[in-house]
């Protein structure tokens, strides 16, 4: 699939958009915050159906998980040297035997027919999984005047619509979402390859988590890119500004005053309707805007009080 050269990001105005805007940072959520409950889930699928083989797929994964928790533990306190490795290989075996003993522990051998002590094995591989990848995730969309984005993500058309230039060196971390009807499957053998240092196992685990969606999603033409959450400084260009059909010409005015003199100049627009249609256009707009020509309106308030008083 061709990369788009432009990309969008619907948002309402507040603070959070003032600090994207002004500053020129991209903010990467964390997918909890997700309006879609299901977005970066997966289903962990058990296709090995091995005790053993389970058992160790969970302790690689835990204990390097531990050992790189220990590490940087050791690191702010300034810990180096072999006895400082061997410690923080004994700790982080010691917590693999817990966390298997606790699994263990609360298996209920005598529960529920048909469940398994590979089933919590393979769900317990399946949290470590998710765990592991907490990232931030930027949502951007193709489409820059989508009615129903206006709507759920731009405060019902009072927000903004943020246009992003993709230069050709940001084009390799903007990725596609796939929409599909299909479950978000990951396999335990998958899981597998991957602690094996299996590259393309591990791109099909990460795929799975961060870029399928439910088939209904699918107006949103959505991209993505994954780095660490919160604020990142921006790898895409600012190119344009939509305000939305409803929002305020204060809000039009403040934004464009602050960016007018900007070394990367911005184009403005706004959301307008069509008359008699059920459809929406953008029109580009500047300071000889009539709404916006006669602001700020603070001295001629001035000037009436002193004429009244």
């Amino acid at each position: 699939m061709p990369k788009p050269s432009k990309l969008y990001k619907y948002k309402a105005f507040d603070q959070d958009s003032l600090e994207l805007i002004l500053s020129d940072y991209l903010y990467y959520a964390n997918p909890s915050q997700f309006n879609d409950p299901l977005d970066c889930k997966i289903s962990i699928v058990d296709d090995i159906n091995d005790e053993d083989e389970l058992k160790n797929i969970l302790s690689k994964l835990y204990k390097s998980r531990a050992e790189k928790r220990l590490n940087e533990a050791a690191k702010s306190l300034h810990y180096r040297g072999n006895k400082t490795l061997e410690k923080i290989s004994t700790l982080s075996q010691n917590e693999v035997e817990k966390m298997i003993y606790d699994i263990y522990t609360n298996f209920s051998f005598f529960g529920d027919e048909g469940s398994t002590i590979t089933e919590a094995l393979a769900n317990a591989i399946g949290s470590l999984i998710l765990s592991g990848y907490n990232k931030g995730v930027l949502s951007l969309s193709e489409d820059g005047s989508c009615p129903l984005m206006w709507s759920h993500y731009a405060e019902d058309h009072k927000g903004l619509c943020l246009g992003y230039n993709v230069p050709e060196m940001a084009k390799k971390n903007v990725r596609p979402i796939i929409y599909t009807s299909d479950s978000r499957e990951v396999r335990t053998s998958q899981i597998l390859k991957m602690i094996n240092n299996d590259n393309s196992a591990r791109r099909a685990i990460e795929e799975s988590i961060f870029l399928r969606k439910a088939s209904p999603w699918a107006y949103e033409k959505e991209w993505r890119m994954i780095s660490n959450v919160g604020l990142q400084n921006a790898s895409l260009y600012l190119s344009e500004i939509t305000f939305g059909l409803r929002c305020k010409d204060t809000t039009i005015y403040s934004i464009m005053k602050s960016l007018h003199d900007r070394e990367r100049p911005i184009d403005f627009y706004q959301i307008v309707e069509v008359p008699k249609k059920f459809t929406l256009k953008k029109e580009k707009i500047n300071f000889d805007n009539e709404k916006i020509h006669g602001l700020p309106r603070c001295m001629e308030e001035i000037d009436l009080m002193i004429n009244e008083l």
